[in-house]
């Protein structure tokens, strides 16, 4: 898989160990993995406005540096308003990217 990709662990998660987040990030070559150290199976329930903060991040990033290369690796580039020469897939992903940073906008609110 060759687009950016964020893995989330808990340390004290049981159900999925935080070694298998890491080794799944470790063979990810653009994957960041980031592990809760107080968390366990749901680290966006036990720290949901870290969890909304990082997430945000990641998704910004992708939509400012263009990150999800070129429809030829199987990936598109995000953005808030899909360009007319946009493939179908990379405007469905651009609506998704900003339909996810409009719900941790208001995730982010709440916490």
């Amino acid at each position: 898989m060759r687009v950016p990709a964020l893995v989330i662990g808990g340390r004290l998660d049981r159900i999925t160990r935080a070694a298998a987040g890491r080794a799944l990030a470790a063979a990810l070559p653009q994957a960041r993995y980031v592990e809760f150290a107080r968390a366990a199976h749901a680290p966006f329930l036990s720290n949901p406005a870290r969890f909304a903060r990082l997430l945000t991040e990641f998704l910004r990033g992708l939509s400012s540096a263009g990150s999800f290369a070129s429809t030829a690796q199987g990936c598109v580039r995000p953005s808030i308003a899909p360009a007319p020469a946009m493939s179908p897939a990379a405007g469905l992903q651009a609506r998704v990217a900003a339909e996810l940073l409009e719900r941790l906008a208001v995730f982010a609110f709440r916490a």
